[in-house]
């Protein structure tokens, strides 16, 4: 799990060709799938996580 944080905040941090209203629509979906994840709902952090991955064109 961990490693989708940190692929997400790696993709972030080199200033992917996004706007603004992307990145924070990607940072609330990581925040999202890291809270989910931390009250045991996996499947549904994976989807978060995921989304914000596609949204950033990493899989």
């Amino acid at each position: 799990m961990r490693y989708r944080y940190a692929k997400i905040d790696e993709a972030l941090s080199k200033q992917p060709a996004i706007n603004e209203v992307q990145a924070q629509e990607i940072r609330k979906l990581r925040a999202e799938g890291e809270a989910l994840h931390n009250r045991g709902k996996h499947k549904e952090s994976i989807e978060m996580l995921h989304k914000a991955l596609e949204m950033l064109g990493v899989h």
